[in-house]
C-alpha cells in the first residue's frame, strides 16, 4: 500500500507542468553564418535559449516570439561567429598585453613616438618592454642608441611582430650581458625574454584580464592556449572563479611536468559553463623563421644555416608517449620544413599503439616540402593565419626563391586532404581575426604562393577548424543550432568585404553564451536582461 501511494504521488509529480524557459532574441541584424562544407545561411533575427544556446535562425519574414526574457535591438549591425583562434601563447601574449602595442607604428619614428609616450605613462615600471614592430631591419634601423634617446635609465626590449627579433637599449643590455646595436636574435633573444620580470599573482591576473579584453576587442571568442604552466592556470581558475572568465579557452601544457602539476593523470573537464580546459600538452620542436630559428632541409640564402631541432628524435617519441598514455591531446609546433616532416613522421611512428592520435596535431607549418605534404592527410594543421601580411616578403628573403612555393602553402595542404586552423601566435602575431583574413584575401602580399584557399576555405579554418583543432567544436565554432551563441557584431560581412574594408572594419561587441561581455563604446560590460519592449 504504501508503494503504491509512493507511485501515485511520483505520478501526479510527473503530470504538474514545469514553468517553461523562455528565449532571448537577438533582432534586427544582417545575420551570417556558414557549415563546414562552405553553405552560407542568413538571418534577421537570432533566437537563443535563456541559457544562451542558439536556438533557432529567423528570416525578415519570420514571426518573432511574444514573449522573450531578453530583447536585443542591433540596429542593422552584422552579426557572424566569433572568431577560434587555433594558437596563442598565452603566457607571453597576457604579459605583454601590460606592455607597449607597436603593431601600428608607422615606421621608426612611430615606434620612438609611442616608447616615448608610454614610458612617460608608466614611471613606475621597472622594465619597459613592447610587442609588434614590423621587420626586416632594412625597414627598422634603430639601435640601441636610439632608445637611449628616448629612455637610457630603464631596461627596454622591443620584439618583433614575428618573434623572431628584438632591439634593446643599452642598460638592457647590460643587464643581459649582452653587447653590440642592441639588435637580439637566436640565444640572445631567448636571454631577453628570460630576463623579463617575473609578475607577481596580482600582476598576472591583470595581465590577464587585460589580454583577455584585447582578444574580444579582436573578435575571438575562443582559443587554443599553447604552453601553460601552473600560474598561468591559475589565473584562468581565479578568473573563472570571480565570473569574469570569458572566453573560451582550450588549454595545452607547456612540457610534461606542467601537464602533471595542473592536469595530473589525466585532462581536465570542461569547466565554468565550458570555458576553461586543460586538453594536452604542448612541445615546441623548432623556432621561428624570422631570426633563423626554423629548422630547413636547406640553407638559408644568407648563408650555410640550416637552423636546428630543439629536440632529438628519441626525445620527442619519449615525451610525446608519456601524453599520449594519459589520453593528453598533443602539439607539436614546428615551422621549418624539416621540423614538419619530422612532427609528422614521429606522429606516424608512434600513433598505431594510441588510439586517440586523432587529438594530435602540429602548429606553425610556415615551409612544408613534398615528404611531409605527402602525409598531412586527415592531420590536424594550424598555419599562422597573418603570415600573408608584411612578413611574408622577409621569410621568401630568407628562403630563397627556389623554395618559395614551399611557403604558407595552405592551398596545396587543403588540396591534400590536412585538417586546417589557423591561428595568430599571439604575442608573435597579432590577433586580429579581421585583419589576418585579409591578409589571407589580398593575393598581392603573397607573391610566390602557388595557390591559394578560396575565402569560405579561409573562414572555415579561423572558426569550424580552429574549433575543432583545439577539441572545442562540440559547443562553438560556429552558429548552430544547440551550440554556445557565441558572436559578435560588426559592420562588414566577411563573406562579400573587399580586402580595403576588412582592413577598415572594427569589431564593436562581443557575445559569448548569448551575453555581451565586451563593446567597443565602454567598458566590458554583461547586458542586462532586459523585458521585449
Amino acid at each position: 500500500m504504501k508503494r503504491a501511494a509512493l507511485t501515485l504521488a511520483a505520478a501526479a509529480l510527473l503530470a504538474t507542468p514545469a514553468p517553461a524557459l523562455a528565449d532571448r532574441l537577438i533582432d534586427d541584424v544582417k545575420g551570417v553564418t556558414w557549415t563546414k562544407t562552405g553553405e552560407i545561411k542568413r538571418f534577421t533575427g537570432l533566437l537563443l535559449t535563456d541559457t544562451g544556446m542558439v536556438k533557432a535562425y529567423l528570416g525578415e519574414k519570420d514571426k518573432r516570439p511574444k514573449k522573450v526574457t531578453f530583447y536585443y535591438d542591433a540596429n542593422g549591425a552584422v552579426l557572424m561567429p566569433g572568431f577560434t583562434d587555433a594558437a596563442v601563447d598565452m603566457r607571453a601574449f597576457t604579459i605583454a598585453s601590460l606592455g607597449l602595442d607597436l603593431h601600428d607604428a608607422s615606421g621608426p619614428s612611430g615606434v620612438l613616438s609611442a616608447l616615448g609616450k608610454f614610458a612617460a605613462d608608466n614611471p613606475d615600471r621597472r622594465w619597459l618592454f613592447g610587442y609588434g614592430f614590423f621587420g626586416p631591419w632594412d625597414q627598422m634601423p634603430l639601435t640601441a642608441t636610439d632608445l637611449d634617446l628616448v629612455e637610457p635609465d630603464r631596461p627596454v626590449v622591443l620584439f618583433s611582430a614575428d618573434g623572431g627579433l628584438a632591439i634593446a637599449n643599452g642598460r638592457a643590455l647590460t643587464l643581459m650581458g649582452q653587447s653590440g646595436d642592441g639588435h637580439l636574435t637566436g640565444a640572445a633573444l631567448a636571454e631577453a625574454k628570460r630576463q623579463l620580470p617575473v609578475p607577481s599573482g596580482a600582476e598576472r591576473d591583470l595581465a590577464f584580464i587585460t589580454a583577455q579584453d584585447r582578444l574580444l576587442a579582436a573578435g575571438v571568442t575562443a582559443l587554443s592556449d599553447i604552453g601553460s604552466d601552473i600560474t598561468l592556470w591559475q589565473s584562468y581558475r581565479r578568473a573563472g572563479d570571480e565570473e569574469r572568465l570569458h572566453l573560451r579557452i582550450s588549454s595545452y601544457a607547456d612540457g610534461t611536468a606542467q601537464m602533471v602539476a595542473i592536469a595530473g593523470p589525466r585532462s581536465t573537464p570542461w569547466l565554468y559553463q565550458e570555458r576553461l580546459r586543460l586538453t594536452g600538452i604542448a612541445v615546441r620542436l623548432d623556432g621561428a623563421l624570422a631570426g633563423q630559428q626554423s629548422w630547413l632541409n636547406f640553407p638559408y640564402s644568407n648563408g650555410t644555416n640550416k637552423g636546428a631541432p630543439l629536440l632529438g628524435d628519441a626525445e620527442l617519441r619519449n615525451t610525446l608517449v608519456r601524453a599520449a598514455m594519459d589520453n593528453f591531446a598533443i602539439v607539436v609546433e614546428a615551422h621549418g620544413d624539416a621540423a614538419v616532416a619530422e612532427a609528422l613522421f614521429a606522429f606516424d611512428d608512434i600513433g598505431g599503439n594510441f588510439p586517440k592520435q586523432a587529438d594530435w596535431r602540429v602548429i606553425g607549418v610556415d615551409v612544408v616540402d613534398d615528404a611531409a605534404m605527402a602525409k598531412v592527410g586527415g592531420r590536424y594543421l594550424t598555419l599562422r593565419s597573418g603570415f600573408l601580411g608584411e612578413s611574408f616578403d622577409a621569410a621568401r628573403q630568407m628562403v630563397g626563391a627556389d623554395n618559395a612555393r614551399k611557403l604558407w602553402p595552405m592551398g596545396a595542404l587543403n588540396r591534400n586532404g590536412a585538417k586546417l586552423s589557423l591561428g595568430s601566435f599571439a604575442p608573435d602575431g597579432h590577433p586580429n581575426g579581421l585583419l589576418n583574413f585579409s591578409y589571407t584575401l589580398d593575393q598581392s602580399n603573397g607573391a610566390g604562393v602557388t595557390e591559394y584557399p578560396s575565402r569560405m576555405q579561409v573562414l572555415h579554418a579561423m572558426t569550424h577548424g580552429a574549433a575543432e583543432a583545439g577539441g572545442l567544436d562540440g559547443f562553438t565554432g560556429a552558429l548552430e543550432i544547440g551550440k554556445w551563441g557565441d558572436f559578435i557584431l560588426l559592420n562588414v560581412d566577411p563573406t562579400t568585404a573587399t580586402v580595403p574594408d576588412l582592413r577598415q572594419a572594427k569589431v564593436n561587441e562581443t557575445w559569448i553564451g548569448g551575453v555581451r561581455v565586451w563593446q567597443r563604446d565602454g567598458e566590458a560590460a554583461i547586458v542586462p536582461l532586459n523585458p521585449k519592449r
